[in-house]
């Protein structure tokens, strides 16, 4: 089941089996990285706010699109709890933080709403 996530994912995402040192997204942006100095140095950040809820076919969340400066970021979950807090985000306009692992970088590992 993760294959058939993992390619819905590359197909969706354009996510062509580069690793994390890639530069540009599937549409030329290019990816400006902010370390979360907190820790894991593996990790990168993109701010902006919360322009799209995605869902898959059936109606069920599949993720969301964050509007940064560098571009629109598009992030896999299916959790009910990431549709929350995204879904206030955009509703409310709050300016979002996600954080990313290199290895997933379509993954949220960290979601911070900002005042």
């Amino acid at each position: 089941m993760h294959d058939d996530h993992q390619n819905d994912h590359e197909h969706r995402h354009g996510h062509d089996g580069h690793g994390p040192g890639d530069e540009h997204d599937a549409h030329g942006h290019e990816h400006h990285h902010h370390h979360d100095h907190g820790g894991d140095d593996e990790r990168s950040g993109f701010t902006g706010k919360v322009n799209g809820l995605i869902y898959d076919r059936l109606g069920d969340f599949d993720g969301f699109l964050l509007d940064t400066d560098d571009g629109e970021h598009a992030f896999d979950s299916r959790e009910p709890a990431v549709e929350r807090v995204v879904d206030r985000a955009w509703t409310e306009r709050i300016v979002t933080t996600v954080y990313v692992d290199a290895h997933e970088p379509w993954r949220p590992a960290r979601i911070v709403l900002r005042a």
